[in-house]
């Protein structure tokens, strides 16, 4: 399967592709490429004799001049799949809502924006696949959020700016398509989205990534190319299931180390670690409470052959790992001082001290990693 066509949802993972063979036994109409305006697709459809209409289940008519939808739509309430890519379309109308049926709906490369989809566009119980790639939306529409049984949802080549807090929603989401937008980050709770199998993120400006998305239990392809990424979390090598892991055009570079600036640490802070490396004793006789809630929050530092602690202050280190022999993914993680002894990863993928993050850079490699796209 080809990386760069996943990206532009004209593969496997295209609203045309998915379902291919149940959408091709569907009968169906298709107009596609015959240069009709609006007017004269309505001609078209109002030839079918009305036996036929209430029996149509798909009907084709991208890459002509509509501006519109058709409003004969609602003479085939049997319709499961639309496809009006490569129109002029500025708004879908509320004839789209008398289609009960509709489970596949493909309007990718027209002219629609924020305010195009209908209020009630979430009234489509039945909708699993949404196509709106190439438009001009800035924001996904709230109606979208409301399409309870939607599983591929694809927005590439839009103006998105952000994703919504709330796009865990859409808990039956399977594969989502939001690269080539103007993304600087994604939520956090893109993480609760526990059936996803696709993120599609490419051609953003992200520079960060939230460690959540490492918790994805069943995500496959996760491509990440042609943004500002620096690292990424160390958790990503608990994707058991991940297969296709796409980054090449980011600033991941071995040099990126030498950027790193230590900062000293505050008093508070080097008294709370000296309190706790050596064990000393305290109660609420002893110190008030914000010192006391300040020290319980101690977080140990990953080198196991340290035995520190830090607060508020840490060192950002990258580890650098070697999945295939030939490149180097840089992994975010945090250490307690600059002194800490970094754990190092040898050109064929083990390390040389005796940590366990031997079994995370080993197991990955063998938990089915197929492809790692560095450029």
């Amino acid at each position: 399967m080809d990386i760069e066509s996943v990206y532009s949802a004209e593969s496997v993972y295209s609203s045309e592709a998915s379902d291919s063979e149940l959408l091709s036994m569907l009968t169906s109409v298709t107009l596609n490429g015959m240069d009709l305006d609006g007017h004269e697709l309505h001609q078209r459809l109002a030839e079918q004799p009305p036996s036929q209409r209430a029996e149509l289940e798909a009907v084709h008519a991208a890459n002509n001049r509509l501006t519109r939808l058709p409003t004969l739509l609602p003479a085939f309430p049997a319709l499961r799949m639309l496809n009006l890519s490569h129109n002029q379309l500025t708004e879908v109308s509320d004839a789209i809502l008398a289609l009960p049926a509709l489970t596949n709906l493909v309007l990718k490369h027209n002219d629609l924006g924020n305010a195009s989809l209908p209020k009630d566009f979430g009234l489509l119980r039945h909708l699993r696949e949404l196509n709106i790639s190439g438009n001009n939306f800035t924001q996904v529409p709230p109606q979208v959020l409301e399409l309870a049984n939607l599983s591929d949802l694809y927005m590439a080549s839009n103006q998105l700016e952000c994703v919504p807090e709330n796009i865990h929603r859409l808990q039956r989401l399977r594969v989502l398509q939001l690269g080539g937008n103007n993304l600087t980050s994604v939520p956090a709770t893109l993480g609760n989205l526990t059936i996803l199998q696709v993120l599609v993120l490419c051609d953003n400006r992200l520079t960060e990534l939230p460690e959540s998305i490492c918790s994805l239990p069943r995500l496959r392809t996760l491509l990440l190319h042609a943004n500002q990424l620096s690292t990424l979390p160390g958790s990503i090598v608990r994707l058991r299931a991940l297969k296709q892991l796409s980054l090449r055009d980011n600033p991941l570079v071995r040099d990126f180390v030498g950027t790193i600036e230590y900062e000293p640490s505050s008093l508070l802070e080097l008294a709370a670690r000296c309190v706790k490396l050596h064990n000393i004793p305290y109660g609420p006789g002893d110190l008030p409470a914000a010192l006391i809630e300040h020290l319980a929050s101690a977080k140990h530092c990953v080198n196991k052959r340290c035995k520190g602690v830090f607060f508020d202050t840490r060192v950002e280190d990258v580890q650098f790992v070697d999945f295939c022999g030939m490149y180097h993914i840089p992994l975010m993680r945090y250490l307690c001082s600059s002194n800490c002894e970094r754990l190092q990863v040898t050109e064929r993928g083990q390390r040389s001290d005796e940590s366990d993050s031997d079994d995370e850079v080993g197991g990955w490699r063998q938990r089915r990693l197929r492809r790692v796209l560095l450029g």
